[in-house]
């Protein structure tokens, strides 16, 4: 499950798109979990279930040239049974909606499954491995990529080609909804904009919308991403292309990464535009 970039690295440069997704980077690596996924000393026998929205970041030593962070989702279930989820990896208007769906178990504080998806054309799949951690009451862990690292080229992205590399693997972390790390970093909504608090030490951050019924359907829940290379502007406008629809319930999230690729602050919050 790794995610493509938006054509410049996260570790050089930024690159903003249009329409339902946005993709970026700056000049730091993806944000990654202080650990990934080994045990919790402090770990809960059973950890609780509910909605939990995070984010993955590939590897930036197995992928150099482009590596970057996107959005994961799960409904996980209160005691130990099977669940569904989804990594996206849409970045650019060029782009369809690339998905990869979640399909794993829950066993007292540990996730483990697979992911599969269509990724412009290409098939693709892996595995996920997960510990929930009581400290920060987040699951941190692994995934792989079964095919390895991979070149893929869009030929004709707004008249040009767009290129991006799929990293062999990486990281993720996954929050209850309605969760802020540190406590005091939040995130709100106000008239189709998403706000954030403010954090010196941040690099960009990764801001999307997800659709909490189609994720209790068992559907891919993010309707836009975007990777923002300047986070101390707190905002970010919902685009149209987002097709939020009045009345209906939907979780902002936000995730703050510094420059040595670490996972700074964390929040998501509920909205109805």
């Amino acid at each position: 499950m790794s995610k493509y970039f938006i054509g410049v690295s996260l570790a050089l440069s930024v690159a903003l798109c249009l329409t339902a997704c946005g993709g970026g980077g700056s000049s730091s690596a993806p944000a990654t979990p202080s650990s990934t996924g080994a045990a919790d000393p402090a770990a809960a026998a059973s950890a609780p279930g509910g909605i939990y929205v995070g984010y993955y970041a590939e590897d930036p030593t197995t992928n150099t040239e482009d590596p970057t962070v996107g959005a994961v989702s799960v409904n996980l279930p209160d005691g130990n049974a099977g669940f569904d989820g989804a990594m996206y990896f849409t970045y650019v208007g060029c782009q369809t909606q690339n998905v990869g769906n979640i399909t794993g178990t829950k066993a007292d504080a540990g996730l483990s499954g697979t992911w599969a998806g269509t990724v412009d054309g290409t098939h693709q799949s892996g595995g996920l491995m997960a510990t929930y951690q009581s400290a920060t009451q987040s699951f941190q862990g692994t995934y792989t990529v079964d095919g390895g690292k991979q070149h893929i080229t869009i030929p004709d992205c707004g008249g040009e080609p767009f290129e991006y590399y799929i990293a062999p693997n990486g990281t993720f972390e996954l929050f209850p909804e309605g969760a802020s790390l540190p406590a005091d970093f939040t995130v709100t909504e106000s008239s189709g904009i998403i706000h954030w608090g403010s954090m010196p030490s941040a690099q960009y951050a990764l801001v999307y919308v997800a659709d909490p019924a189609r994720l209790m359907a068992g559907a891919s829940p993010v309707v836009w991403q975007q990777v923002v290379p300047d986070p101390t502007v707190g905002q970010l406008l919902i685009p149209d292309g987002a097709h939020l629809e009045k009345g209906k319930s939907y979780i902002a999230v936000v995730v703050l990464g510094d420059a040595s690729g670490q996972r700074i602050g964390f929040s998501s919050h509920r909205f109805t535009p």
